[in-house]
């Protein structure tokens, strides 16, 4: 996957870059500068790396990453979700209790996504591969 950013600040081994949002709506100039980005991050700077503070750069992360990423932020709550279902019923719940442990086990599966993004956080910046 390609997108696009604009260097907000070069420190030490770090640049940090402010994406521009994907939507048709981030190239129209109705609204402010600030409407056109998204996400900010912090990736390591390499080694012949030669932009400047407000230069355009296109990133790339891996598909393989991408779709690891997607698996777990959209299957695997329902999986839990469907997992806590079963389990419920095998223990003998009644349908009714079956449904609130399915979800309860979606609820746990959340914290543990919000546990996963705090921890995964702190390697994102190897992620990406800078294309220019």
């Amino acid at each position: 996957m390609h997108n696009k950013g604009i260097i907000k600040n070069i420190e030490n081994n770090f640049i940090t870059i402010n994406f521009y949002k994907s939507t048709a709506c981030s190239h129209c100039s109705s609204c402010s500068e600030k409407n056109k980005f998204g996400i900010t991050i912090s990736i390591d700077k390499p080694a012949n790396f030669n932009k400047n503070i407000g230069d355009e750069i296109n990133l790339e992360i891996e598909d393989r990453i991408l779709l690891k990423l997607s698996f777990i932020t959209y299957i695997f709550p329902a999986l839990f979700m469907i997992l806590g279902y079963f389990v419920s019923t095998f223990l003998g719940g009644t349908q009714g209790i079956s449904i609130i442990s399915s979800f309860s086990f979606l609820i746990i599966s959340f914290f543990c996504l919000f546990f996963y993004d705090k921890k995964r956080s702190k390697y994102i910046k190897n992620d990406f591969l800078i294309l220019d």
